[in-house]
C-alpha cells in the first residue's frame, strides 16, 4: 500500500500544554489537524471551536481561512476525554472533526483529527501506491483500521494518529481471493481488537486466521470439525457482527438454510434450528432488528428454475414479503427509523420501524430499485413494503450507504444521493465521489467513515480514500 503524499497534504496544528499544579515544566500536547485534498472552501473560515468532551468545555477563536493556531493549559489527566475541532464561517459550519477517545497523563500520546465537510465526503489527503481495489477492511477497537490486500500485505491506520503503519503480511493464499478471482469470505473486528479473516465459500473446508494488532501478528485457527462443516459451503452468505463484536452471524448462503453463529474468541460455532429461512439468499444483504430479529432482503440463485424468493424475510418471524420476477442481489440496505436503539421512554422507542433497500443487481443488470420496508414497532412486530421501480436517477449495482441522524447517504457508480430520514424523500447531493464499485466502508471511533479499495465509474483501481464526516445538530 506504502502511502505516497499528496503534494499538497496540508495540516494544521494545535497545542495544548499540560502541567501538574507546582511544575514549571509543562509538557506540550501536539494536535495535527489534517485537511482535505481540496480545501479551498475552507478558507473562507472566520471562526472556529473546540470542545472537549465528556466535560463540554468549549473554546471559540477567530481565525482567518486555515491559519490559525491555539494553545491552552491544563494538568495532565487519566480520565477519558475527545476533543472536537469545529470551522465555520459565521453561523454555517463549513467542517468539523474529532479525535479518538484519549487520556492526556498517557506519555506517548500522538493525536490527529481530520477535519471534514458534514453530510458529505471529502478526499484523504494521502495517495495510494499501487492501490489493491479488492484489499479487505476492518475496525479494530482501540487501534483503528485494518487493511489487508490481495498480496497479504497487511496495514494499520492507526486511529489515533491517522498515519499507516505497516504490519506482518498473511500468506496471499489466506488474503482476500479465492482460485476464481473473487472475494472469498470477510474481514470482521472482534471485540478483542483482534480482526479475524474467515474462508466460508466455494467447495475448499472453511478456515480461519486472527491478526493481534498490538503483537503484529498472525496466527491460524483451529477450527474442529462441527465448525468447519457449519461454516463451510455457504457461498454469498449475508453476515452480520453482534452489536457487542464478539459473534459473527452467517444466514443461509449457497444451498443453505440454515443460520450459524461463530464465536470470535473461542470459535465454536451454534447452529440456530429456530431460525430457518425459506430459501438459502445467496447475495441477500442482512440488517439486525433489535438484539432478537434480523431481516434479509433480496438474494437467490439467477440461474435457479424455480420462482426467486421473496423480496425480504423477517428471520424470527420466519415471515416473507414481497415477490419478484428476477433475483434481487446486494442491495443497500439500512434502517430509516430505528426505534431498536431508542431510549426506552423516548418518542421514538414507540414509533414503527422503517428499512430502506436501494440498488444492487437485478437480471444480472445494475438497479435502480428501491424498497421501502414498514416492520412495525418492537412490541407489535410487521412486515409491509412500498416498492418503487425507478427510486434512484441512476441504477447503482454496488451501493454503500451511510448514515447520520439526519439522512441516509447512498454511494456508488460515481454519484451520491441523500435521503431525508422525516420525509423519505431522495435528492442527489452536491458531495465529490469517485468510487464506482467494490471496496469497503470502515467506521472508526472518531465518527468518520473511510470508504477504501474498489475502483472508480472506468474499472480503475482507487488510490484516494474518501472519508465520509456526519452532520452534527446546530
Amino acid at each position: 500500500m506504502s502511502p505516497e503524499r499528496a503534494r499538497s497534504l496540508a495540516c494544521l496544528g494545535l497545542l495544548t500544554s499540560l502541567a501538574a499544579a507546582g511544575c514549571s515544566d509543562p509538557r506540550e500536547l501536539p494536535i495535527r489537524v489534517l485537511l482535505p485534498e481540496e480545501h479551498a472552501d475552507y478558507e473562507l473560515a472566520d471562526n472556529a471551536s473546540l470542545v472537549f468532551l465528556p466535560s463540554g468545555d468549549v473554546f471559540s477563536f477567530g481565525v482567518d481561512g486555515t491559519e490559525f493556531s491555539l494553545e491552552l493549559e491544563g494538568e495532565p489527566s487519566g480520565s477519558p476525554q475527545q476533543m472536537q475541532l469545529y470551522l465555520a464561517s459565521g453561523q454555517e459550519l463549513i467542517a468539523w472533526g474529532q479525535t479518538s477517545v484519549f487520556a492526556t497523563a498517557n506519555p506517548d500520546l500522538g493525536l490527529s483529527l481530520f477535519l471534514g465537510r458534514p453530510g458529505r465526503l471529502s478526499t484523504w489527503p494521502e495517495r495510494i501506491e499501487d492501490p489493491d481495489p479488492s484489499l479487505l477492511a476492518a475496525h479494530s477497537t482501540g487501534r483503528g483500521m485494518i487493511l489487508v490486500e490481495s498480496s497479504g500485505a497487511t496495514f494499520l491506520l492507526n486511529e489515533y494518529t491517522l498515519e499507516i503503519e505497516a504490519g506482518e503480511s498473511l500468506d496471499p493464499d489466506h488474503a482476500a481471493l479465492d482460485a476464481d478471482g473473487a472475494l472469498n469470505g470477510g474481514l470482521y473486528g472482534a471485540a478483542s481488537g483482534e480482526v479475524v479473516r474467515v474462508l466460508f465459500e466455494g467447495d475448499e473446508p472453511a478456515r480461519a486466521w486472527r491478526f493481534d494488532p498490538g503483537l503484529d501478528s498472525w496466527s491460524a485457527v483451529a477450527l474442529d470439525a462441527a465448525t468447519v462443516d457449519g461454516l463451510s459451503q455457504r457461498e454469498g452468505a449475508a453476515t452480520l457482527l453482534s452489536e457487542d463484536r464478539e459473534t459473527l452471524w452467517l444466514f443461509g448462503g449457497g444451498e443453505r438454510t440454515d443460520v450459524a453463529s461463530l464465536d470470535l474468541d473461542s470459535f465454536a460455532l451454534s447452529l440456530h434450528p429456530e431460525w430457518t429461512l425459506d430459501h438459502p439468499r445467496p447475495d441477500a444483504t442482512a440488517l439486525w432488528l433489535g438484539d432478537a430479529d434480523a431481516l434479509l432482503v433480496g438474494g437467490g440463485d439467477p440461474e435457479s428454475a424455480g420462482p426467486p424468493p421473496a423480496v425480504a424475510f423477517r428471520v424470527a418471524e420466519g415471515a416473507a414479503n414481497g415477490s419478484t420476477l428476477e433475483p434481487w442481489l446486494r442491495p443497500g440496505c439500512a434502517l430509516i427509523r430505528d426505534p431498536f436503539h431508542a431510549e426506552p421512554e423516548s418518542a421514538e422507542a414507540s414509533e414503527s420501524a422503517r428499512a430502506l433497500c436501494l440498488g444492487g443487481l437485478s437480471a444480472g443488470e445494475p438497479s435502480s430499485l428501491g424498497v421501502i420496508l414498514d416492520l412495525g414497532t418492537t412490541d407489535e412486530p410487521s412486515s409491509s413494503l412500498q416498492t418503487t421501480p425507478d427510486f434512484l436517477p441512476a441504477a447503482i449495482g454496488d451501493p454503500i450507504l451511510l448514515a447520520d441522524e439526519q439522512a441516509l447517504y447512498a454511494q456508488g457508480a460515481g454519484r451520491w444521493f441523500v435521503i431525508d430520514r422525516e420525509t423519505e424523500t431522495l435528492s442527489e447531493g452536491d458531495s465529490p465521489t469517485l468510487r464506482g464499485q467494490g471496496g469497503h466502508s470502515v467506521p472508526l471511533a472518531t465518527g468518520a467513515t473511510f470508504l477504501v479499495g474498489g475502483v472508480d465509474t472506468e474499472g480503475v483501481a482507487l488510490d484516494r480514500w474518501e472519508v465520509f464526516t456526519p452532520t452534527v445538530e446546530p
